[in-house]
């Protein structure tokens, strides 16, 4: 791993993301943001294998998240994503991670309500000045300790999971938080892992229930996730965590099985 602390120390961080075109980032900006990256990455270190002998849950926020016995899983370590606040299930159900990889506009407003709510984060997000204004929000709420970012562009997390388990190859940048999810799971050393909300499928679950999500209603411009393209991406990506946990004994469990047509025990 100190190959890894080594390439954030050195990498140019001057670009937003992907040439974007917008304005580079300003010298201080680029070596607060560095400082943000090592001490994200020294925090992913601290926690790898912090919950062996645990079971986690990962909740995406499809509709069949609704229909879990919260009750079954209170010593589990709660891994959510997105906009959880949004959700009443988590009302009573306070995730212990959160997990997120977008904008700053998709993500202020559940970011903030994990710092309120003291839950740890795990974020990652393409346009670094947009990570900066993330960042301030839990500088200014003194709450900068729960929160772990990792480095977009080199997909930094997949790395580091693939160094772990001796994988050739890192998974992609990643089309669902779920798989993100997933894999931080993983990297904590948990026993299992119950998959819950992951129907895969928004309109489906529309044409099902009325809703795309688990009781909230979102854009409707949701097909453009559910093409080929991004359900084989989906996939293949599940495909390369599960066959992790398989090789290493942890069963994962797929909850949602009965929407998203994938077997009970993903491998």
């Amino acid at each position: 791993m100190h190959k890894f602390r080594q390439y954030i120390e050195g990498v140019n961080l001057s670009s937003l993301i992907d040439n974007t075109g917008d304005t580079p980032l300003q010298k201080q900006d680029i070596s607060n943001i560095r400082n943000h990256f090592l001490s994200g990455f020294d925090k992913l270190l601290s926690l790898e294998d912090s919950c062996k002998g645990k079971k986690a849950i990962v909740m995406g926020h499809g509709p069949t998240l609704l229909q879990t016995n919260k009750e079954d899983y209170e010593q589990h370590v709660k891994i959510t994503c997105n906009d959880f606040q949004k959700i009443s299930f988590f009302d009573d159900f306070v995730p212990d991670f959160w997990c997120a990889a977008n904008s700053y506009d998709a993500l202020k407003e559940p970011f903030e309500a994990c710092m309120d709510k003291d839950i740890n984060v795990l974020i990652s997000v393409p346009r670094k000045y947009e990570f900066l204004k993330l960042l301030e929000i839990a500088e200014e709420k003194e709450k900068l300790d729960l929160v772990s970012p990792w480095l977009w562009e080199v997909k930094m997390l997949q790395l580091m999971l693939a160094k772990k388990y001796n994988c050739k190859q890192p998974y992609s940048h990643c089309n669902t938080v779920t798989n993100h999810m997933i894999a931080f799971a993983l990297w904590l050393g948990c026993d299992s892992v119950d998959v819950t909300g992951f129907d895969m499928s928004y309109t489906k679950a529309l044409k099902k229930t009325g809703k795309s999500h688990a009781g909230v209603d979102l854009p409707a411009d949701i097909s453009g996730f559910e093409s080929p393209h991004q359900q084989s991406q989906m996939l293949n990506d599940l495909k390369y965590l599960c066959e992790i946990a398989t090789r290493h004994d942890i069963v994962v469990n797929n909850l949602s099985y009965e929407s998203n047509e994938l077997p009970k025990i993903l491998s």
